[in-house]
């Protein structure tokens, strides 16, 4: 009765998704975000979130390949 109840339960994408892919959507989410914030700043700021972009970028490349 127990296994039964586990299987019915429906599957949502979240749980679905393997770590990696897990991992990879947080770090495609957080270039975005990345990127929108530098989008919209100015001033001295704008370099190191321009750094933080490109730091992002990398490591998004490094652990998700197509």
């Amino acid at each position: 009765l127990a296994k039964q109840a586990r299987t019915a339960r429906p599957v949502n994408a979240r749980t679905a998704a393997s770590p990696q892919q897990q991992r990879c959507d947080k770090l495609r989410l957080q270039l975005k975000w990345a990127e929108e914030d530098l989008r919209k700043t100015a001033g001295p700021a704008t370099e190191a979130l321009r750094v933080k972009v490109g730091r992002q970028a990398e490591a998004l490349a490094v652990e998700c390949q197509p």
